[in-house]
């Protein structure tokens, strides 16, 4: 109704403002509700539910939803955030699948180009033969002896890419790389590898008659 002057009263205008705030969150409520149709046809990961969540959280907060409509919103927040979560998980295994097959052809060149390495090692000659002991003229460094003339065959680096010495005493033939001589031309070996071998068969000379 009107007031004095023609002017509306304040009933009226509460009423004018509250049956448009409730057509308002209908149509946005019919609205969502739709869009959540489109989307659950969907593939599951290519579902755009974001925006879905964002709107019926903006509806559950507003002041003009009725209460019943509050709870359907909450409701859909709820699993909407769940889904949202399973929907990142999954993307991310998918993103870890695609790059596993990405790398895949390279990862097994690799572990061909070590198996061929590994090959080439172990078919390669030992660069030297001895009994390991410690070296007496260089400090924390091993040497290779000729156990039948005790003489030096090789200088083992003691940054070796190997624990050389468990093998103390024991006669084995290494493989590695030579890094240079020591002064003395004898090999300075960094080694690789060491194997255990049988000791040589020392040679006997024959006795003058």
């Amino acid at each position: 109704g009107t007031g004095a002057g023609g002017k509306p009263t304040l009933v009226s205008v509460r009423n004018a403002a509250g049956t448009n705030g409730i057509t308002n969150v209908y149509s946005r409520f019919n609205h969502l509700n739709k869009q959540w149709q489109v989307q659950i046809r969907q593939p599951y990961l290519k579902r755009q539910l974001k925006p879905l969540l964002r709107g019926f959280k903006r509806l559950q907060t507003g002041k003009a939803t009725p209460h019943w409509m509050k709870n359907a919103c909450a409701v859909r927040v709820k699993w909407l955030a769940r889904q949202i979560e399973i929907q990142k998980l999954g993307r991310e295994a998918l993103s870890t699948k695609k790059l596993n097959q990405q790398l895949a052809p390279y990862q097994e060149r690799w572990q061909k180009a070590k198996s061929a390495l590994r090959t080439v090692r172990e078919r390669a000659p030992f660069l030297a033969k001895g009994t390991l002991q410690t070296s007496k003229a260089l400090r924390s460094t091993y040497v290779l002896v000729n156990p039948n003339t005790g003489r030096v065959v090789a200088y083992i680096d003691p940054s070796s890419a190997i624990n050389i010495a468990k093998l103390l005493g024991e006669y084995i033939g290494v493989k590695g790389r030579v890094e240079g001589s020591s002064g003395l031309l004898v090999k300075r070996i960094k080694a690789l590898s060491a194997t255990m071998l049988p000791p040589p068969v020392a040679r006997s000379v024959p006795q003058a008659r």
